[in-house]
């Protein structure tokens, strides 16, 4: 009988080689969609400060002003965890790691800006509202500096982002082209005051970024200040995404609209997410002994699996996906190898994933509280974009929903892995025999309809070709009699009235 730490590496042997096959046959299992609140989420806890939905919009706040980098290796999760006994908060972050002591600079850079900015929170209520708000943007723009250049897609030389959004355009360029295509082709539904202030507001912003590309680099602070508060007070009017929709394509390029709009709404967050927390402070005055910690797992946590991968673990993978299904109903292991994914490559795919997979950050969090349990628990863990597939599975399927994702892209990242902790073993097989109905559902519409054969025509019997012309009523053969009545009258090949 194999021993419990035999089947835990067994399991998650298992889990690569599902992950890995699923991924060759879709790369998104699911559409994008937000999940539903949980129906415990209206019910009011005695034991907390926060509301469900509270705590919703906190988190998500700090998850994004945590986001410091667009490096896709940067992804970061946070939740809140509420301290009765001093009625404060504690943030908690976690960042993807493959290792222990991965991204360990950026998780600390990210702990250091979010001290500063909850510590100028505690001070609100013994100074001016305004005052702090003006404190709070302003420790906002310096930790977010590097990832509100890449936003913008600022040319500056110390500007420092993911090289393939250097690729896209600067929103300088973008808020000129929509200034120049604006008013040439009205909409009627959008008012001469709705334009005039688009217009004004929009020549303010473009004018701060170009100031902030010119300037030097002691003043990119001051500047940075200025495109948030100009981002701001133009998204503010409520009417960017219509007034710059309806520009003609002619003028603007679908695609080129939808990015100044996207990066406009995000500059603007900055500026709304200090209003947000100062409101929050001063309402509830949780911020007063805010901690941020770092979730910081065990090295045994990160072991890699030792287990060989066999080279059969294509057949394996079929044959547990297979199910109940009757043999005719599902592909033949031949059939997949040579149209899908061949057996070495799909073994070789897996020992490549066990070696290089990361623990994303949402897990990490999961493993913390599974190890330290907390007096009252978070209930909301958000990231700072929607969660991956595997993520928001697993999260679901984890507890009983003890913890709330506020929604899923949809997208199935093969680099995903578990801890290896005995408290996710029942979680892990869980996933299992989830990916497994999906690999089952996926792999006959990835390999598409399989062509029925045909049946066997008898000894000195012709076949019949099939007929591809619409016609609505089989036409009736005449008799033998009136068939040759029929052909006297026909006119002759090669005749006034005969076919070509």
């Amino acid at each position: 009988m194999p021993s419990q730490e035999q089947e835990q590496r067994q399991q998650h042997l298992i889990l690569a080689e599902n992950i890995a096959l699923l991924s060759r046959l879709v790369q998104a299992p699911t559409a994008p969609y937000d999940n539903p609140r949980p129906s415990s989420a209206a019910a009011r806890d005695p034991g907390r400060v926060l509301s469900f939905d509270t705590e919703v919009c906190l988190a998500s706040t700090l998850a994004f002003l945590g986001s410091i980098s667009d490096d896709p290796c940067h992804v970061i999760a946070v939740c809140v965890e509420e301290v009765p006994s001093t009625r404060s908060i504690q943030v908690v972050v976690a960042i993807n790691k493959e290792w222990p002591d991965s991204q360990e600079g950026v998780l600390n850079r990210i702990q250091h800006g979010l001290t500063v900015v909850l510590g100028r929170l505690a001070c609100v209520s013994e100074a001016e509202e305004a005052q702090v708000q003006e404190s709070v943007i302003d420790a906002v723009a310096d930790m977010c500096r590097q990832r509100i250049l890449a936003r913008v897609r600022s040319r500056r030389p110390d500007a420092r982002y993911h090289r393939k959004k250097r690729q896209h355009a600067w929103l300088g360029s973008l808020l000129q082209r929509a200034l120049e295509a604006v008013g040439r082709q009205g909409d009627r539904s959008l008012s001469l005051a709705d334009l005039d202030t688009f217009k004004r507001r929009a020549r303010r912003l473009l004018a701060s970024l170009e100031l902030l590309e010119s300037c030097h680099e002691k003043d990119v602070h001051r500047h940075i200040l200025a495109v948030l508060r100009a981002a701001h007070r133009l998204q503010s009017t409520g009417r960017v995404a219509a007034i710059l929709s309806a520009i003609p394509t002619t003028d603007m390029e679908p695609t080129a609209v939808s990015a100044a709009a996207a990066r406009v709404e995000k500059l603007a967050r900055y500026w709304e997410c200090s209003v947000y927390l100062v409101g929050l402070a001063r309402s509830l005055g949780i911020f007063r002994r805010a901690e941020v910690i770092p979730v910081s797992l065990g090295p045994e946590l990160f072991a890699r699996d030792a287990t060989p991968v066999p080279p059969d673990c294509l057949e394996r993978c079929v044959e547990r996906c297979k199910g109940r299904i009757a043999p005719l109903g599902f592909p033949r292991l031949e059939e997949i190898e040579k149209r899908l994914v061949a057996r070495a490559s799909l073994a070789g795919y897996v020992r490549q994933l066990l070696g290089t997979a990361k623990v994303h950050a949402e897990v990490q969090i999961v493993c913390r509280y599974e190890l330290r349990p907390a007096a009252v628990p978070p209930r909301v863990i958000c990231s700072g974009k929607n969660a991956c597939y595997l993520c928001n599975l697993f999260v679901r399927l984890h507890g009983g929903g003890a913890y709330h994702l506020p929604g899923t892209h949809g997208n199935l990242y093969p680099g995903w892995r578990l801890p290896r902790h005995p408290s996710l073993q029942r979680t892990c097989a869980q996933l299992n025999r989830a990916l497994e109905a999906r690999v089952r559902e996926a792999l006959p519409r990835s390999l598409g309809p399989t062509p029925a054969p045909a049946a066997p025509a008898r000894c000195g019997t012709r076949t019949r070709a099939p007929c591809f012309l619409p016609c609505r009523r089989s036409p009736r053969w005449p008799a033998p009699r009136r068939r040759r009545a029929l052909a006297a009258k026909m006119p002759r090949r090669g005749g006034r009235g005969s076919r070509r």
